[in-house]
């Protein structure tokens, strides 16, 4: 397709989505005309934003014969759906799609070979026959308000930021299936507390709701509302990196200590929170915080001192000021 060509068909795309927006902007329930743009193969589209003001949205198979296949990353983000209904032509979505907060459920034509809806929740096909039945949590929806998830035995897999911006959901239960957990897939979960997983699993441990890897070299997500009778949080000595997001958006915890073993801290550490960061003057940390925080947060931060002491709790994870 040359340039004349692919200007007339973006065109025609965008009066066609005036005049629909124009019909249906009034209606509570409307079929979904987003803002696109075509990908490298010239007959398909990629949504990468929704303007409309319905609160369900009916993917559209295509827009003037050419196919939407993908959703880019956060491009629901801004929108106030409660319902989405995603097309059966959809092959790929990118990380946070969904992360809006009043979005309640996921649903996915059954023709769909990529992706499935099981109560509401989002999961993704494996790309081969290998792994059998098994599906990867892809997106739990932020405004579906029951406050505890059993992530189903047939998950082997939880993707990133499958539980982004979910504002009721307190407590989710990982099942000895689950053979890989991306980083950052609890990033900006506002209401959890906790993350249990069972101690048949052979890949992780979660010490007092907060996951680890099974040789506790890695952690992975320390819950964003966390409940504790100090505000200080101990990362054990011997762990050796914290996770992309494993610590972000945090609501109760003032203090962080962070052990001399740590040689690795990944993207959006420390992200939307106020806390002081207690570290080895010539530790990693300290150089890593001094490195990624904007100075005036930067200024506030408390290295190391004597004036954090342990306090032996059963997940041996718990500090408090003398």
């Amino acid at each position: 397709m040359n340039k004349k060509m692919l200007e007339q068909t973006m065109a025609l795309i965008e009066q066609t989505a005036q005049l629909l927006r124009g019909l249906i902007q009034q209606t509570e329930e409307e079929p979904c005309f987003p803002d696109c743009f075509p990908d490298d193969v010239d007959t398909k589209l990629i949504i990468t934003d929704f303007p409309g003001k319905g609160r369900t949205a009916h993917l559209m198979e295509s827009i003037s014969g050419m196919e939407i296949t993908d959703i880019a990353e956060f491009a629901f983000r801004d929108s106030k759906l409660e319902h989405i209904d995603i097309p059966c032509t959809v092959e790929r979505i990118g990380k946070g799609a969904f992360s809006n907060e009043h979005l309640t459920r996921i649903t996915v034509d059954e023709g769909n070979q990529y992706f499935v809806a099981i109560d509401g929740v989002l999961f993704k096909k494996h790309e081969t026959t290998y792994f059998g039945d098994k599906l990867i949590l892809f997106a739990y929806p932020p405004g579906k308000k029951d406050d505890v998830y059993f992530i189903p035995d047939f998950v082997d897999e939880i993707a990133p930021m499958a539980f982004m911006w979910c504002r009721h959901l307190k407590r989710v239960v990982i099942p000895k299936g689950v053979r890989h957990i991306r980083e950052s897939a609890f990033y900006g979960g506002y209401a959890l507390q906790v993350i249990d997983v069972s101690e048949d699993n052979p890949n992780y441990v979660s010490p007092g709701g907060v996951l680890y890897d099974k040789a506790m070299t890695t952690l992975l997500a320390y819950p964003s509302c966390r409940v504790q009778s100090a505000r200080t949080y101990k990362i054990p000595y011997g762990v050796r990196r914290i996770g992309d997001a494993a610590v972000a958006c945090t609501a109760n915890l003032t203090n962080l200590v962070v052990p001399e073993t740590i040689v690795s801290i990944g993207e959006l550490v420390g992200e939307a929170v106020m806390m002081r960061i207690h570290c080895a003057d010539d530790s990693y940390a300290r150089e890593f915080f001094g490195k990624n925080m904007p100075d005036e947060i930067f200024n506030k931060i408390l290295r190391y001192n004597k004036s954090i002491t342990v306090k032996e709790e059963e997940d041996g994870a718990m500090v408090s000021p003398v």
